[in-house]
């Protein structure tokens, strides 16, 4: 009935082609919208479900990092003493550490190359907040002997989950050298029980 009802109301003329593309043009327009509806509701639903997934993405928490060891090598200075550390300030235990220096320390008067330790090689477990030490050398001997006071300390670790790390930390040793210091006490001698033994004889003589 649409359809005829089209077709009396453009019937075009003989010959006239714009009149007669104008009425199957329309025919398709009524024919199309009769069996499929409107054709934006796909895109409206699409572009709202864009904006859900939007939100719910915006919305969601970052994950957190997941905590790790932080093992630095670090040279102490105590009282005129030099020490060499390894400590871990992390939360989490470090695995495998081992630390190379660009340069050889030699340490206790130059008799010993302390870079060269096992404790530098390898530490298979170190917990959190542990710190290992390793005597140096006094300050004197170590900058009379000219030993390298611009170090580069490389620590190599793993963590809890075996993933790797990697830190290179620069010293400055210079820094100490005319730095004042008070030496500590020496101790003195060391009382034994013959010690006591013997004063006890001594005090009975008399």
């Amino acid at each position: 009935m649409i359809r005829n009802w089209a077709l009396r109301q453009a019937l075009p003329t003989r010959g006239n082609h714009n009149a007669s593309l104008l009425v199957r043009q329309t025919l398709r327009y009524i024919c199309r919208r009769k069996t499929t509806g409107p054709t934006f509701s796909g895109e409206l639903m699409a572009r709202s479900k864009s904006s859900k997934d939007t939100m719910s993405t915006e919305g969601k928490q970052p994950d957190a990092p997941k905590p790790a060891p932080g093992v630095i090598v670090d040279f102490v200075f105590d009282d005129g003493l030099f020490f060499i550390s390894v400590r871990n300030i992390g939360a989490q235990p470090a695995y495998k550490v081992s630390t190379k220096f660009d340069h050889k320390i030699l340490g206790l008067g130059g008799a010993r190359e302390v870079s060269a330790l096992p404790l530098f090689r390898n530490i298979e477990f170190l917990a959190p907040g542990r710190e290992i030490r390793a005597f140096l050398d006094s300050s004197d001997s170590y900058f009379a002997r000219k030993q390298p006071t611009k170090i580069t300390a490389e620590v190599l670790y793993r963590d809890y989950y075996g993933d790797k790390h990697k830190v290179s930390i620069f010293h400055d040793l210079e820094i100490y050298r005319e730095l004042p210091f008070i030496s500590k006490a020496e101790p003195g001698p060391i009382i034994t029980d013959e010690a006591i033994d013997e004063g006890e004889q001594s005090y009975g003589a008399v």
